[in-house]
């Protein structure tokens, strides 16, 4: 939705809020990554060079978010013990998911070409340089299970939790995250 406020001919300021998809884009090596939603609120300035071509630019806030989940991964690597023995440490995390989200602070920069008539449509393309404000994960939902397996007895030990073996619930972890300055290719269709 958007409220504008015409000045003059070529200036038009806007106030805007909208939602939709709205994700982090990144890859994970296990389990699912998850697109989601998020939105703007901003206010915006265009300056038209013709009566159907502008400049927009402006400030807004967006808000992104992203979810990965996955039901069972397995690892495991030689070690040694507080004695000085050799055991397979093995963990195996289950039922994991993990909600990221961030808050940008953008800027955007786009091109937009308006349609005659007394409901102007438009098309709008270009960028935004989105500066972080906020990130942060939160983890729930994992189970974690390790032991430690020492070929030389065949034996594996799965209780001794000040070894930190055993199985551990309830393992909810939340985080800040630093991101770096985003560069977001943007394109709007709409109607003023």
């Amino acid at each position: 939705s958007c409220t504008a406020l015409v000045g003059q001919s070529q200036h038009e300021l806007s106030i805007y809020a909208g939602g939709g998809l709205s994700t982090l884009n990144y890859k994970t090596t296990i389990g699912d990554q998850k697109d989601g939603f998020g939105g703007q609120f901003g206010v915006g300035y265009q300056y038209f060079f013709t009566g159907n071509i502008g400049l927009n630019t402006g400030l807004e806030l967006s808000l992104h978010n992203a979810k990965t989940t996955f039901g069972n991964v397995s690892d495991r690597y030689m070690a040694k013990d507080i004695d000085g023995q050799n055991f397979e440490f093995r963990s195996t995390v289950s039922n994991y998911e993990e909600k990221q989200n961030a808050l940008f602070l953008t800027i955007p920069i786009m091109l937009q070409y308006q349609f005659e008539g007394e409901n102007k449509f438009y098309i709008a393309a270009g960028g935004k340089i989105g500066i972080p404000v906020h990130g942060k994960y939160k983890t729930s939902g994992a189970t974690i299970k390790h032991s430690g397996y020492y070929p030389q007895d065949d034996l594996e030990h799965t209780t001794q939790e000040f070894l930190g073996f055993g199985t551990f619930t309830g393992l909810d972890m939340a985080h800040d995250v630093a991101f770096k300055v985003a560069f977001i290719l943007s394109a709007e269709l709409g109607m003023t």
